[in-house]
């Protein structure tokens, strides 16, 4: 000690001495006094030293483990401690510690041996340090692969997106990093119930954290896909690649009974520590539980940014909420995909046919898989159908605005671009939930030709879900709606470095060269496609090759699985050069609704045939609004 009163004063069981050195040495290092019984001088009495020190000491760290909680000189020396309002208990082992002191938050070090470079042992040290009234010290270098919030949620590390990819997509886009108090990033909390069945429940934890604080005017909250890429990358690494200045991260533990949850909000800049609270709670109805915590954070968060609005579309059966939370984590990028989520939903809706939520979700399913079809028919059948849900979301819950999202997609995809201009419209009055009905909303401007609303939209989908592939990929479209091909494929180029496990669908990168008059390349891309005929026409077409884009044109009319749509075989006609040809296979494209249509007014396939007056004809035939 360099004074008579010691800063710190360790208890620990005579078992832990070695923890505890590590311990005295890591709390030194950051400039504190600290005395343990390793510190008694040759004749100094023992009882009398110990006591003096224990009840003049600023703090009292106690480590809890196995064997120190059945102490009673551990025991009696926290007990002092906690009467003095200086308790600072640590976890080193998972212990039932006496009762007494369960409702006192402990700093998780379970499993901690000594290392000087675990992150989580820095975030006990700037705490205390932060109690002592001293600035904390530096963090030390964190080791390889491992990251502040994988260690302070004790979950397993994964990979990430690259960040050069990242810092690539940022000098395209036009997002940049907010520097404002008013971002903030839910990171999906550690189940450290030993049961990997329940991380569901970890994760409807933040989950219906991200719900409640995206009810705060003014606080922008990245997306679950975002925040879920993040979930074991460091926090200082997560705030930069989302974006935002806030990090909400924590864990939650099941057993015995109980349910502790704990939260820690931190600084995205510096990795500080600004507020932290454990919620202890009877294991009894999952949901209640998981709701109230979830509320009682947000709540407790409203003096920092703003108090939370009422949650809306959700429901309070934990069956329904667990199918729901299942339907949200399926691979929703295919029609395998889609009709996975959509088993899950159902189930969710049976459990609770009043769950808005749900309802909204399922339209969006059906969006997607009409979307999806090629053929009129198919396409139009789930249409209705998605409509029909997303209206029962809105019965239940008026101010839903992705059920309002949904029906104005589904409008368009029918052709009915009144009904969806009036649909979209209602949703842009209404709160932001999710950015998938951003991407609807800019989907839609795109392709009535309104370019730099429609992009003013997908930059504020992406801000929220920097690193999901949806906006992202919408965006590149976006972008060649709006004729800027350059930008395109800098997008492109970036996220293929950044995330090659999920490639954006080739044929935006052959649409793209195409745009900028690289028709070669377009057609090596065309023949990496394992039904290449469409784009090998397009693209030999664009190379004035005539017999091979007829050749190909063949091959696709004849294969049995390819199914050309008329709107398609328009296409090549155009790129070819044929107007009449175009034009004649037009009709029947119009007649069957075929898909592809809402995309007529910005398709580049069909800039020959914009002159002649017959293209104006055919987009009020299709109900397109004068521009």
């Amino acid at each position: 000690m360099t004074g008579q009163t010691p800063d710190i004063f360790l208890s620990y069981s005579r078992q832990d001495l070695a923890v505890a050195g590590k311990m005295a040495a890591a709390l030194v290092a950051a400039g504190h006094d600290v005395w343990w019984d390793q510190a008694l001088k040759a004749g100094e009495v023992y009882d009398k030293v110990t006591e003096t020190a224990l009840r003049e000491a600023r703090l009292v760290v106690v480590l809890w483990s196995k064997v120190s909680v059945e102490s009673d000189w551990v025991r009696s020396e926290a007990t002092v401690a906690l009467q003095r309002g200086a308790l600072v208990p640590v976890m080193i082992e998972a212990c039932q510690r006496p009762v007494m002191f369960e409702l006192r938050q402990s700093a998780d070090l379970i499993g901690w041996k000594g290392n000087a470079k675990d992150p989580r042992l820095f975030a006990f040290v700037a705490d205390v340090t932060r109690q002592l009234g001293a600035p904390p010290q530096a963090a030390p270098a964190a080791p390889a692969g491992i990251g502040r919030r994988q260690l302070i949620g004790g979950a397993a590390a994964t990979a990430g997106l690259a960040a050069a990819g990242f810092v690539g997509w940022r000098q395209w886009g036009s997002e940049t990093r907010d520097s404002a108090p008013t971002s903030i990033a839910v990171l999906p909390f550690a189940n450290l119930s030993g049961d990997p069945a329940q991380a569901y429940f970890s994760d409807g934890i933040a989950e219906e954290l991200r719900s409640a604080l995206a009810t705060i005017a003014g606080l922008k909250v990245a997306a679950r896909t975002s925040s879920e890429l993040m979930r074991n990358t460091d926090i200082l690494e997560a705030a930069t690649k989302l974006g935002v200045a806030h990090v909400l991260t924590g864990s939650v533990r099941r057993g015995g009974g109980k349910i502790r949850v704990t939260a820690q909000l931190l600084d995205g800049q510096t990795g500080l520590e600004s507020w932290s609270q454990a919620y202890d709670r009877p294991a009894g109805d999952v949901l209640d539980v998981q709701t109230g915590i979830a509320q009682s954070v947000a709540n407790a968060l409203s003096l920092q940014f703003g108090k939370a609005a009422a949650l809306v579309g959700g429901t309070k059966n934990p069956i329904a909420y667990d199918a729901y939370l299942r339907a949200r984590s399926n691979k929703l990028v295919d029609e395998a995909g889609y009709l996975e989520a959509l088993a899950d939903i159902d189930a969710a809706i049976t459990a609770d046919p009043d769950f808005a939520l749900a309802h909204a979700f399922r339209a969006l399913q059906l969006v997607n898989i009409a979307y999806n079809s090629y053929y009129g028919e198919a396409r139009l059948a789930k249409l209705p159908e998605a409509q029909e849900a997303a209206n029962r979301a809105i019965e239940l819950a008026p101010t839903l605005r992705l059920a309002y999202s949904v029906i104005g997609r589904a409008k368009q995809l029918s052709y009915d671009f009144t009904g969806a201009e009036a649909a979209f419209a209602k949703a842009a009055t209404l709160p932001l939930q999710t950015g998938r009905g951003l991407i609807f909303e800019g989907l839609f401007q795109s392709e009535m030709g309104r370019s730099k609303p429609a992009l003013a939209l997908i930059d504020k989908a992406v801000a929220l879900d920097p690193l999901s592939p949806t906006p992202m990929r919408n965006r590149i479209q976006i972008l060649t709606d709006a004729r800027k091909p350059e930008a395109a494929l800098a997008a492109l180029d970036v996220w293929d470095t950044a995330n090659r496990a999920t490639p954006i669908p080739t044929w935006h990168r052959i649409r793209v060269l195409m745009q900028l008059r690289r028709p070669r390349e377009a057609l090596v891309a065309a023949q990496s496609l394992e039904q290449p005929y469409f784009w090998v026409a397009m693209t030999q077409a664009a190379l004035g090759n005539r017999p091979a884009s007829d050749a190909a044109l063949a091959a696709l009319l004849s294969h049995p699985d390819a199914r050309p749509s008329p709107y398609r075989v328009a296409m090549i006609r155009a790129a070819q050069g044929e107007i009449e040809m175009a034009f004649a296979q037009l009709a029947p494209a119009i007649s069957q609704r075929n898909s592809g249509l809402h995309q007529l007014r910005v398709e580049e396939a069909f800039d020959p045939l914009r002159k002649d007056p017959r293209f104006a004809v055919l987009e009020k035939q299709l109900g397109f609004p004068l521009r």
